[in-house]
């Protein structure tokens, strides 16, 4: 029964200060999009990208889109960013989601 305490555990006193720089690094991308012109922010939800959805929307002065598919995402997003003249942010999981955005780029 020997070993260490939580033996092959996190420590959540750590993990939850991660958690929390983490966050607030997230808070300070958006609040220096805003600052930067960024007023719209186009999300294609997934379990990866819930962290940045959920930081957007819980700060002011950005409008939080939803669009479920990437490349309607990367399309939208697109005409938001000719319409208003400003950049937008697009919000997607890993992999290959990237790639369908681009799409509306090329």
């Amino acid at each position: 029964m020997g070993g260490t305490p939580n033996q092959g555990q996190q420590d959540p006193d750590r993990s939850e200060s991660a958690a929390d720089a983490l966050y607030l690094a997230t808070l300070a991308f958006f609040d220096e999009a805003a600052a930067a012109g960024v007023r719209h922010v186009v999300v294609s939800p997934g379990s990866r990208s819930t962290p940045l959805a959920v930081a957007a929307r819980r700060l002011g002065g950005l409008r939080v889109w939803v669009q479920l598919d990437e490349r309607v995402a990367g399309f939208f997003a697109l005409g938001l960013a000719r319409s208003t003249a400003t950049p937008v942010v697009l919000v997607c999981t890993s992999g290959t989601a990237s790639a369908k955005i681009g799409r509306a780029h090329v």
